[in-house]
């Protein structure tokens, strides 16, 4: 009779020991999900917020709107300077250093003022 009741406790523990384990996963599972959930919304609201940023630098660019911050001014400087280098580079033309005038890539000095590139 001991074997059995000392087999019906460690069923029990058992049981226990899985239940606990199934509540914990299931906490785990939640947990995971809210963490997925707040990153698509944190990815959603990036997006947006580059999609704000990007109308607001158009309606600049045409005039629609004019801007008094001196801080969003720089940033509109900002975009249209990266948007040069971008197209520098993209062209495959040599850009001298003085002048920023465009040079075939083959160019040894600038076509412009003569420097040497």
């Amino acid at each position: 009779m001991a074997k059995k009741d000392t087999f019906e406790e460690l069923t029990k523990n058992a049981m226990k020991i899985y239940d606990r384990l199934k509540e914990k996963a299931g906490q785990v599972v939640d947990e995971t999900k809210r963490i997925a959930q707040l990153a698509k919304l944190k990815n959603g609201l990036e997006k947006t917020e580059q999609l704000l940023g990007a109308r607001c630098y158009i309606l600049i660019k045409k005039n629609k709107i004019t801007v008094t911050d001196t801080e969003i001014k720089e940033y509109a400087e900002d975009i249209d300077e990266l948007k040069c280098k971008i197209e520098q580079l993209e062209s495959g033309n040599i850009f001298c250093k003085k002048c920023n005038t465009a040079n075939p890539s083959t160019a040894k000095f600038c076509a412009s003022c003569g420097k040497e590139l």
